[in-house]
């Protein structure tokens, strides 16, 4: 066999290993996805509505459905809830809203302000962008780094954010907002509310959770 002759075999060999391959790890990926695990409720909560009361909010007022969630601004699975959250909000076609309670962990030393300047932001009018924000980025953790967040998102009165972050007003709102977790036997963030379905952790297959109570909910407005 001429040198030319083997390179072209080896060649020939190569490019179906890589086939081969390929083939394999488009498979596994397929078989992976389909077997991805679903999430199920730890439990029912019957007064759910109660926790669905809060200013901080995101979506409309009065969604079809509103989804409640206790969360921690340091928390790197609050942060992957906060990504697949707005954009279901985004697409929901105002069916989603979202209510969010302050639950920030002893562990992360930065949470309790950061909780504090999310009250300071909605007071406002500015919880969207502080929420957005925050979670795209790092937590500041000086009064100088707070001051330059305050004025990007921006809030119309920086001086006023400045002197919130440290009120009595603040801490009191985040501490009702613990207190209601408490209530609810939080002891993970996040901690998600669908209905009334309790939820410890971030489910696999939040999009279907909720896709699934939308048309739970949607079901009585097409048969009227």
């Amino acid at each position: 066999m001429s040198l030319n002759d083997r390179i072209v075999t080896a060649a020939t060999v190569l490019i179906a290993v890589c086939a081969v391959v390929l083939t394999t790890n488009n498979v596994l990926t397929a078989y992976r996805r389909s077997r991805q695990p679903t999430t199920s409720a730890i439990g029912a909560v019957p007064d759910w509505p109660a926790y669905a009361a809060g200013s901080l909010r995101l979506g409309p007022s009065a969604p079809l459905v509103q989804v409640v969630v206790f969360s921690d601004f340091e928390c790197p699975a609050c942060k992957r809830f906060a990504e697949r959250m707005t954009s279901l909000l985004r697409t929901s076609n105002g069916n989603l809203g979202l209510v969010f309670h302050n639950y920030p962990l002893p562990s992360h030393l930065r949470a309790r302000e950061a909780a504090n300047a999310a009250a300071c932001a909605s007071a406002q009018g500015q919880f969207q962008s502080f929420h957005d924000r925050v979670f795209s980025g790092v937590v500041p953790g000086s009064a100088l780094e707070w001051a330059s967040f305050a004025a990007a998102l921006p809030v119309a009165d920086s001086a006023g954010f400045m002197k919130c972050l440290k009120s009595e007003w603040a801490d009191s709102l985040v501490q009702a907002d613990v207190r209601m977790g408490d209530r609810l036997g939080v002891n993970a963030t996040p901690t998600i509310l669908i209905g009334d379905s309790l939820y410890s952790g971030l489910p696999w297959d939040l999009e279907k959770i909720i896709a699934a109570q939308v048309a739970r909910a949607r079901a009585p407005l097409a048969n009227n």
